[in-house]
C-alpha cells in the first residue's frame, strides 16, 4: 500500500510525559506536556512555552459542553501523536501519577514549575504527603491526620454551652484500603465513596469544614461552618418519628401567616428561672382548654379582667382576693374578714366585709358579663351591697 504515512494509525507512536502548563487560551482543557525522548528537561534549550498543546481525549460519555480543565502542573500523562512521526499534536489519554512522590524542581523540565499564582492552596492544618511516600491519598488508607477530616475533629461545635443538648457525633471513619474511593480537589474539598465493611460511608467535605455524612447505620451529620440558608418555594413536610431536639445560642424569631400547634400529649415552654421571659404580642389571644389552666405564681394584669363565670379561692390554700380597698378571703366559718393593710401603703376604707352575703363557702361571684358592661369599686362594703 502506497502513501501509507498519509493515514492516521500507520504509525501510532505512544509518549508519556509530564503537564507544565495548563492555562490553555482556548480554555478546552489542552496541557503543554514535556515528552520523553522527545523533550529535553533544559529549559534553557525547550522552554515550557515552546512545548506543544497536548488535546485531552475525553471518555465517551463526557457531554459536550462539560468543563475540561487538564491535568494539574507536576501531573505525569501518556497519550499519543495523531501526527505520527511530526510528533506535533500530542493527545492526553491517561494519567500515569500513581507512585512515590518526589522532590519537585522547578527549574529543571518533567516537574511542576510552580509558576501558577492563581494555584488555591490547601486549608490550615490539611498536609500533603512527603517525598518517598506513595501519593495515595491518606483517607484512602486509613489515616486522618493531616487531612480535613483530621481538622474538623479538632473544630466541633461553637456553641458554648459546655453541656450542650446537642453534642456533634463522632466520624464513623474507619477506612481501609482500597474500599475508600477518595477524591480531593486543589483547594481542599473531599468527596468519599467508602464501602470499608462495616464502616460504610458517604462523606462530602468544604475546605472550611462544612461537611455531610452519611454514617454506616444510615443516620446523617450536617455541620454548616456560617450562615445557612434554605428555600422551599412549595410546600415542605417533616415527619419525626422520635424526638426533636434544638439548641439555639441566639434569638429565635419566626414569621408566618398563621400557626398552628398540635399535640397529641404535652407542650412545655421552660426559661431560665431568673432571667427567663415568656412574651406574647397579639391584638386578640384565645386559650381554649377542656379541663382549665393552671398557673404557678404571681399574675399581672395591665388592664380589665372580665370573667363569665365564677372565680373559685381554694380555702385549704388560704386563697385570698385582694385589691387596696378590699380583701376577700374564702370563709371556712361565716364571720366578719378585717381588710389587712395592702402591702403598697395604707387603705383608706378599711370597712369589713359581711361575708355572710357570699354564695358558698368556696365562691366569690363576679358580676356577670351581660348584666355589667363596666365596674368600679371604691369601698368593700359598696361590694357588699353588690354580691
Amino acid at each position: 500500500m502506497e502513501n501509507t504515512q498519509n493515514f492516521m494509525g500507520f504509525e501510532y507512536i505512544w509518549w508519556q510525559g509530564v503537564v507544565e502548563d495548563r492555562i490553555d487560551p482556548l480554555k478546552i482543557g489542552r496541557c503543554r506536556v514535556r515528552i520523553l525522548g522527545f523533550h529535553t528537561e533544559d529549559k534553557n534549550m525547550i522552554p515550557t512555552n515552546d512545548l506543544p498543546w497536548a488535546y485531552p481525549a475525553t471518555p465517551i460519555t463526557s457531554e459536550p459542553d462539560s468543563t475540561p480543565t487538564g491535568p494539574r502542573e507536576g501531573t505525569w500523562v501518556m497519550g499519543f501523536f495523531r501526527d505520527g512521526r511530526n510528533a506535533q499534536e500530542p493527545v492526553m489519554t491517561h494519567q500515569i501519577d500513581s507512585g512515590m512522590v518526589n522532590k519537585n524542581t522547578p527549574g529543571k523540565g518533567f516537574n511542576d514549575p510552580d509558576n501558577n499564582p492563581a494555584k488555591p492552596d490547601k486549608p490550615l492544618l490539611v498536609t500533603e504527603k512527603d517525598v518517598g511516600e506513595m501519593n495515595t491519598h491518606k483517607l484512602a488508607v486509613g489515616e486522618k491526620t493531616g487531612t480535613l477530616l483530621g481538622t474538623n475533629s479538632l473544630t466541633k461545635s461553637s456553641i458554648l454551652d459546655p453541656f450542650p443538648l446537642i453534642s456533634e457525633p463522632e466520624t464513623k471513619y474507619a477506612a481501609v484500603y482500597p474500599y475508600n474511593k477518595v477524591t480531593e480537589s486543589e483547594s481542599g474539598h473531599v468527596f468519599e465513596v467508602d464501602d470499608t465493611k462495616g464502616a460504610e460511608r458517604i462523606s462530602i467535605s468544604h475546605r472550611s469544614g462544612s461537611f455531610y455524612e452519611i454514617h454506616p447505620d444510615g443516620g446523617q451529620v450536617v455541620k454548616i461552618k456560617g450562615k445557612n440558608y434554605e428555600l422551599t418555594l412549595d410546600d415542605k413536610n417533616i415527619h419525626i418519628e422520635g424526638d426533636l431536639n434544638i439548641n439555639i445560642g441566639g434569638k429565635t424569631k419566626e414569621v408566618s401567616k398563621s400557626k398552628v400547634v398540635e399535640s397529641t400529649d404535652s407542650i412545655y415552654m421552660t426559661t431560665d428561672t431568673i432571667t427567663g421571659t415568656v412574651g406574647m404580642s397579639t391584638g386578640y389571644l384565645s386559650i381554649e382548654t377542656a379541663d382549665g389552666i393552671t398557673l404557678i405564681g404571681d399574675v399581672h394584669i395591665k388592664g380589665s379582667l372580665v370573667v363569665d363565670n365564677n372565680i373559685f379561692v381554694n380555702p385549704a390554700n388560704l386563697g385570698q382576693i385582694q385589691s387596696p380597698l378590699f380583701s376577700a378571703t374564702s370563709p371556712a366559718a361565716i364571720a366578719p374578714i378585717a381588710l389587712p393593710p395592702h402591702p403598697f401603703g395604707a387603705v383608706a376604707n378599711n370597712n369589713p366585709v359581711d361575708t355572710s352575703k357570699l354564695q358558698s363557702e368556696t365562691m366569690i361571684p363576679i358580676i356577670a358579663v351581660s348584666e355589667v358592661k363596666s365596674l368600679a369599686i371604691t369601698t368593700a362594703a359598696e361590694l357588699a351591697d353588690i354580691t
